[in-house]
């Protein structure tokens, strides 16, 4: 239970969605929500501040926008969308490993960007994030990577263009 080091109601929601929903989503500060064992969200996810993790074969069929968040999508989760993450002041995370993204990555002054082992339909855009680490996807599109502080980029299958790292 990630409120378990500061299990304050008021400043920790924990929910776990292991079965299928049909609406949108919105996960705020201090808020975690997790998709797992297979269940699908059909249904956009909107995030100011907070953690999205989608895992064991989770999958939304939407877009997710996020602000100052951390989304993690792993073991097998696949987004049937577009990833939209930025920050406004605050902190964001954007890891995927192990998963499908039928759609765009977009991702603007993030704290780490992470990308690996993943299939991509569209295209995938860094712009002024602090840490880039994107190796052995597969990426139907194009890997357009600008104004990093450290960045790795490798191994990468690319359908059209690879600026890969400035």
């Amino acid at each position: 239970d990630p409120c378990n080091p500061n299990p304050s109601a008021s400043t920790c929601v924990y929910l776990e969605i292991n079965s299928d929903v049909n609406d949108n989503i919105d996960v705020g500060p201090g808020e975690t929500v997790i998709i797992t064992d297979g269940a699908t969200v059909d249904g956009n996810v909107v995030m100011n501040g907070g953690e999205l993790i989608v895992e064991d074969g989770g999958i939304i069929n939407g877009n997710i926008a996020a602000v100052d968040s951390t989304i993690k999508i792993e073991g097998g989760s696949t987004i049937d969308g577009n990833i939209q993450i930025t920050v406004s002041g605050g902190e964001a995370v954007l890891e995927i490993n192990n998963a499908i993204i039928d759609g765009n990555i977009a991702s603007n002054g993030i704290n780490i960007l992470t990308m690996t082992n993943t299939y991509l339909t569209g295209n995938i855009s860094s712009t002024d994030d602090n840490t880039v680490t994107i190796t052995d996807n597969d990426v139907v599109k194009n890997i357009t990577i600008t104004s990093p502080n450290s960045c790795t980029e490798y191994g990468n299958s690319v359908g059209k263009n690879n600026s890969g790292c400035p």
